[in-house]
C-alpha cells in the first residue's frame, strides 16, 4: 500500500471497531502480544486503542526473542504472569519468527540461518498447544515481510551477490511458514490478520500485475514505521473483537 492507502485502512478499521464495541457489553477478556522487538513498535501506536479497551492489552515483548525462548518463558512464567486474570479469558497473539530465520554478527549485520523451517513450525505449534491446555485462544500472528539488504544497507555494510541470494531466500521461507501458520490457526478454527498486504503495492507492465514490498514502510528494512504499526495493532484489535 501507499501511505495514504495506511491512512485509509486504519480510518475504516477504527469505524469497524466502533461499530463491534457494543455501548453495554463488559469486555471481560484479556488480549496479551507476545512477540520480539517488533511489538513495542505497536506499543507505541497505543493511543489508537478505544477507550472502553484501554488497561486491557498486555504486552509481552523481548528484542531478539526466538520461538523456542518465548516457549520456555511461558513455561517458566504463565502461572505467575497470569494469576491476576482467573475471572478472564485469554486470547494471545503470539508474533514469532523474525529472529529465528536470521541472526545478527558483527556490527548488527544479519544474515540467514541456513536451516530448514521445521523447527520454527514444531516450536510454534508446542507453544500453542502448551497455552490451549491453559485455557487459553491462540492465534499464531503472521511472520511480517523484511529484508535482510535493507537492513544491512543502512548499517553501511557491503551489500554483496551472496546478500541479495540470501534475501531471495529469506522470502520464499517468509511464505512458506506463513502457509504453516495459516494451517495451524485453520485447526483450532480461527484466523490471523494479513498484515503483509499493508506492505505490498502493484504494477502494471505489458499487461501484467506485479506485487512487490513497498520497503518505505519499514524503515530499516525490519521494524514497521508507525503507520504500519498503526494498522497492525488496529488489525489485532478487530480480530480480538470477532465473537
Amino acid at each position: 500500500m501507499t501511505e495514504r492507502k495506511i491512512d485509509k485502512a486504519v480510518e475504516n478499521l477504527r469505524k469497524r471497531i466502533s461499530g463491534s464495541l457494543s455501548e453495554t457489553e463488559t469486555v471481560t477478556r484479556t488480549p496479551i502480544l507476545i512477540s520480539d522487538s517488533k511489538g513495542r513498535y505497536l506499543l507505541s501506536q497505543s493511543g489508537v486503542i478505544p477507550q472502553r479497551l484501554q488497561g486491557k492489552f498486555e504486552w509481552w515483548c523481548k528484542g531478539g526473542a526466538k520461538i523456542g525462548d518465548t516457549l520456555h518463558w511461558l513455561r517458566q512464567n504463565w502461572d505467575r504472569k497470569t494469576s491476576k486474570y482467573v475471572d478472564s479469558e485469554i486470547t494471545a497473539y503470539i508474533w514469532s519468527g523474525t529472529c529465528d530465520l536470521t541472526q545478527k554478527g558483527e556490527n548488527s549485520k544479519v544474515s540467514l540461518v541456513q536451516k530448514d523451517i521445521d523447527h520454527i513450525v514444531q516450536k510454534l505449534r508446542e507453544t500453542k498447544e502448551f497455552l490451549v491446555r491453559k485455557g487459553v485462544k491462540v492465534v499464531l500472528l503472521e511472520v511480517t515481510n523484511y529484508s535482510i539488504v535493507r537492513w544491512n544497507e543502512q548499517r553501511g555494510h557491503t551489500i554483496t551477490e551472496a546478500t541479495i541470494e540470501e534475501d531471495r531466500q529469506l522470502q520464499a521461507k517468509i511464505k512458506q511458514i506463513n502457509s504453516q501458520i495459516e494451517e495451524i490457526n485453520l485447526e483450532s478454527n480461527c484466523t490471523a490478520p494479513k498484515f503483509n498486504t499493508d506492505l505490498q503495492r502493484s504494477r502494471t507492465l505489458r499487461h501484467q500485475t506485479e506485487y512487490y514490498t513497498n520497503w518505505k514502510l519499514l524503515p530499516d528494512g525490519i521494524h514497521p514505521g508507525p503507520q504500519v504499526a498503526r494498522v497492525w495493532l488496529l488489525k489485532i484489535i478487530n480480530n480480538f473483537l470477532q465473537k
